[in-house]
């Protein structure tokens, strides 16, 4: 009965996008932490955050907030203490914002036009 309801078909869309979401911001924390926590820098964990980082900002433009926060708390734990696991974290994340680049004229075209350009209705 679910399967010919437009309703549930329309949410499970939307539900799948915020799972990826949901995932990736998990492993991104977990890629972090890991990083951190090792006595020197751990090549396999800084590349998982590089590629978690960038799959959020590719999943959904709400995401970038999650990136943001694990960059803002990065910050503030460099401000006492600057290590080598410091920096190789630094580049993973910077890394991962490159990787991100291609899809910034999209980003802006969307923020120029509103949600109308994905929905197609217009915002104006």
């Amino acid at each position: 009965m679910l399967a010919t309801s437009a309703f549930f078909i329309n949410f499970m869309h939307e539900a799948r996008a915020y799972t990826q979401v949901a995932l990736m911001a998990a492993l991104a924390v977990w890629a972090y932490v890991a990083l951190m926590r090792s006595a020197r820098p751990r090549w396999p964990q800084a590349a998982a955050l590089t590629l978690t980082l960038a799959g959020l900002a590719y999943s959904h433009y709400v995401a970038l907030s999650v990136a943001g926060v694990i960059a803002v708390i990065h910050l503030a734990v460099g401000l006492r203490a600057r290590t080598r696991v410091w920096w190789a974290a630094s580049l993973a994340m910077v890394v991962g914002a490159l990787l991100y680049v291609p899809w910034i004229p999209a980003l802006l075209e969307v923020a120029r036009r509103g949600a109308g350009i994905l929905t197609g209705s217009s915002t104006r």
